[in-house]
C-alpha cells in the first residue's frame, strides 16, 4: 500500500481506539514508524476489510498481526490448479 492509505489505515485506527496513539511524543514516533513499516509491506484493500472487521468485533486496538491480510502459502499451487481446470 502506499503511504497515504497506510496513514488512512491509522487515522481509522485511532478513529476506533482514541487511546492507539497515546504516549510521549517519543512513543507514538516509534509506534508510527514501526506501524508504517509494516503497513506498507500490506495489500490496502485486504486491510482495510481487516481492519474494518476488527473494530467491529473488539474493544481494545489491534496489533499489526491481527489485521494482516493473510498469504496462503499454497496461493502459486493453487494457480497452477486452477489453470488446468481453466483449459477445459
Amino acid at each position: 500500500m502506499t503511504k497515504n492509505e497506510a496513514v488512512e489505515i491509522l487515522r481509522l485506527i485511532e478513529g476506533a481506539y482514541p487511546h492507539f496513539m497515546k504516549g510521549t511524543e517519543e512513543q507514538v514516533q516509534s509506534k508510527v514508524k514501526v506501524w508504517m513499516y509494516h503497513l506498507e509491506k500490506m495489500d490496502y484493500e485486504r486491510t482495510l476489510k481487516n481492519v474494518h472487521e476488527y473494530i467491529a468485533l473488539n474493544e481494545y486496538p489491534p496489533a499489526i498481526s491481527e489485521i494482516r491480510p493473510i498469504v496462503y502459502k499454497f496461493d502459486s499451487i493453487k494457480k497452477k490448479i486452477d489453470a488446468v481446470f481453466d483449459d477445459d
